[in-house]
């Protein structure tokens, strides 16, 4: 009898000790401005990816090819449409708060789960459609369906996008992945906090100046854990412990950087009880190279099955946040 796993929690995603650049991906963040008074607008473009396009299809406009699609949303003084959200055939996409001198993209989220099998990393998932629905004019969600391949897995992403604030932009995620192959995890890899990471973040840190985020944090099993992303070639967190609250988030506190106040990315997870299934880790990557994303933070689910058969589905549900702030640190 096949079996469906859930990680019944939310998440994000990235890279491990290897750099996989989305800082030359557009920033697609230049204000584009709608016919009438549409609340929504997108744009589908092409970015210097390995990947190639996919379908892209907006509600009953024709299908489109493309390797990201952007998502604008009209500002609160209501003079431009900066975008808000983009997703790219790569798997990876961005949130951005909506203000009317547009708020560049920073920390990327990577869809998964990515895993270590046969001694080879499964990282992100190759999209072949993605699909948009809801009306332009006026809706407060709308839905984003993508499909595609990672590794021995058909995914799905169902992603449901909130109408954004000059403060925040909010998204809910249920991905759903069906084994195709018998897969094996490394157990060297689980020991280490990788062999099946449900939540990553891509971001960029070089020094004071050249950077998407500076700060890493969570509430551990023993208190509140926070860690710099300064020193290159290392791990992040030195012994970490498993979460006892919720969330995770790559943090951009100094509102400095190449791109000015580039946004603080949070995820949360959906229940307390889940948390001290997952541990998170990260890598930085020395480099020179402002197109590396250098930075990769994780979050592994430690009780994941360590064999899939053919037809095994693992689900979950996340929720991601990115803000003009960060996330609030606790007392203490």
């Amino acid at each position: 009898m096949n079996r469906t796993i859930g990680y019944a929690i939310a998440l994000s995603m990235v890279l491990s000790n290897c750099a996989c650049s989305t800082s030359s991906q557009p920033q697609t963040t230049e204000p584009t401005e709608p016919a009438g008074t549409a609340e929504w607008s997108f744009k589908v473009g092409h970015a210097n990816i390995p990947e190639g396009d996919v379908r892209i299809k907006v509600n009953d406009g024709d299908e489109q090819a493309g390797s990201y699609l952007a998502i604008h949303h009209r500002s609160a003084g209501g003079t431009s449409w900066p975008a808000c959200f983009a997703i790219y055939s790569s798997g990876y996409f961005r949130l951005a708060p909506v203000t009317d001198k547009a708020t560049s993209f920073g920390t990327s989220i990577v869809l998964g789960p990515s895993y270590w099998s046969a001694y080879r990393y499964f990282h992100n998932p190759k999209l072949d459609s993605v699909r948009v629905e809801g009306s332009l004019q006026d809706s407060e969600v709308l839905e984003i369906t993508a499909t595609g391949r990672l590794g021995a897995m058909d995914v799905e992403y169902r992603i449901r996008l909130h109408r954004p604030s000059d403060q925040a932009t909010t998204c809910d995620v249920t991905e759903t992945g069906k084994w195709v192959d018998e897969t094996v995890l490394d157990s060297s890899k689980k020991v280490t906090h990788q062999a099946f990471k449900i939540v990553q973040f891509s971001s960029m840190y070089l020094d004071g100046t050249y950077h998407d985020a500076n700060f890493a944090r969570y509430i551990g099993r023993d208190g509140y854990v926070a860690a710099d992303l300064t020193n290159p070639d290392a791990l992040v967190f030195t012994d970490p412990l498993p979460m006892r609250e919720p969330w995770l988030e790559v943090a951009h506190t100094d509102k400095e950087g190449w791109q000015g106040a580039t946004p603080s990315v949070c995820v949360t997870l959906r229940g307390n009880s889940f948390a001290p299934e997952f541990t998170p880790q990260g890598w930085v990557a020395a480099t020179n190279n402002q197109n590396d994303d250098n930075v990769g933070i994780w979050l592994n689910w430690d009780k994941a099955p360590m064999r899939f058969v053919v037809g095994d589905k693992v689900e979950g549900s996340f929720t991601v946040t990115a803000s003009a702030d960060p996330h609030a640190i606790p007392d203490g």
